[in-house]
């Protein structure tokens, strides 16, 4: 899956970086105040597979998502995960 470089989810728009990280472990993040969503495609052990790029870019608007609508299950990470997880399924193994 290609990322878009910019969403709108509500009244924002995001924009959607991709970078090196240097944490091994955090793959993803959003910025509710810069309207950034970042994706790591590297780490210091490993080149992020595409596949796995799309599953944190849907981790994250999922809690853009969650933010604009203001649950507390934003802050629940377990269904975040499986709700991006569901969300990529969704979009890898639609045919039109």
């Amino acid at each position: 899956m290609k990322l878009p470089k910019t969403i709108a989810v509500g009244d924002k728009k995001y924009t959607v970086i991709n970078t090196t990280t240097k944490e091994p472990y955090v793959l993803g993040s959003i910025s509710y105040t810069n309207c950034t969503i970042t994706v790591s495609t590297k780490t210091p052990q490993r080149v992020v597979p595409k596949a796995e790029q799309a599953v944190v870019f849907w981790h994250e608007v999922v809690h853009a998502i969650l933010h604009d609508i203001k649950p507390k299950l934003n802050k629940d990470e377990r269904f975040v995960e499986e709700f991006a997880e569901k969300l990529h399924q969704v979009t890898t193994s639609a045919r039109f």
